[in-house]
């Protein structure tokens, strides 16, 4: 029964999607855009020859994004199948950080949701569950995160200022959250990016692992026609004891990528 009822949702689930050029040609003044993604991938693990693993890993998503003649966005990813990772467990919401949380990926659930929306003097606001990545997966990578997001366009340069809400504690108690606040710095080139992040974890009651600990990432990467290649840096630390970071840590790499054929 539980897989006639999954099954049915899918099909009607595919049959909006396939509908909404027909739905858009009706809502006047609004841009929908829909589209999606998928892979199957193969692996096999070996830890040592009593311990192997063999099978295979496999998404599917579909994505609907609706925008308004004043620029308010709706975006939204939905996962009808997939082994994911989910970033931070949410209120009401499929927890679980691990890229096998749901035993094969049956739930259909939420990847990200959020709204976007122009605000005065340029500036940009996105409220809602986001995606988050930071220097190509050594800070951060492909998280979803309840996040609050201000940013702004100079040319080159983004500025941005980001609250996420990494852990909600009891709804009539203050201070036992995970609250993060950050500000960042893109410069957002065809050759030549590079990025300035520093974040800070706050919390009263120490319930949360990264308490008052800070974080400085800087990273700068080169984008050439064949040589692409990559410097970050990354230091966690001056956290209260009892959290991960009570110390300082550091940590820096160095990558590279020379493609032979360029498509």
């Amino acid at each position: 029964m539980k897989h006639n009822q999954t099954g049915l949702l899918l099909f009607l689930m595919l049959i909006f999607f396939f509908a909404l050029p027909l739905i858009a040609a009706d809502l006047d003044g609004l841009q929908v855009k829909f589209g999606g993604d998928a892979f199957v991938r193969g692996f096999s693990t070996e830890k040592d020859k009593s311990l192997k693993s063999q099978g295979y890993a496999q998404m599917l998503r579909l994505k609907l994004d609706i925008t308004t003649e004043d620029r308010i966005s709706v975006r939204t990813q939905t996962i009808l199948s997939a082994n994911k990772w989910n970033g931070d467990s949410a209120e009401q919401a499929i927890s679980g950080n691990s890229s096998d949380a749901f035993n094969g990926g049956n739930p259909v659930r939420l990847d990200y949701g959020y709204i976007e929306a122009p605000l005065p003097k340029g500036w940009m606001a996105r409220a809602g569950r986001q995606a988050a990545n930071f220097s190509d997966c050594f800070n951060t990578c492909d998280d979803r995160r309840d996040r609050l997001m201000l940013f702004k366009l100079y040319g080159n340069l983004m500025p941005a200022i980001l609250f996420d809400k990494r852990t909600e504690g009891a709804l009539n108690k203050e201070g036992d959250d995970g609250d993060m606040y950050a500000a960042a710095l893109f410069h957002l080139h065809a050759r030549h990016e590079w990025a300035l992040l520093y974040a800070t974890w706050l919390n009263d009651d120490k319930s949360y692992v990264l308490r008052n600990v800070h974080n400085f990432s800087p990273y700068y990467k080169y984008k050439g026609d064949k040589f692409t290649g990559m410097i970050v840096w990354n230091w966690l630390g001056l956290g209260s004891r009892g959290s991960w970071y009570h110390g300082h840590h550091n940590s820096m790499a160095i990558k590279g990528e020379y493609r032979f054929h360029k498509n």
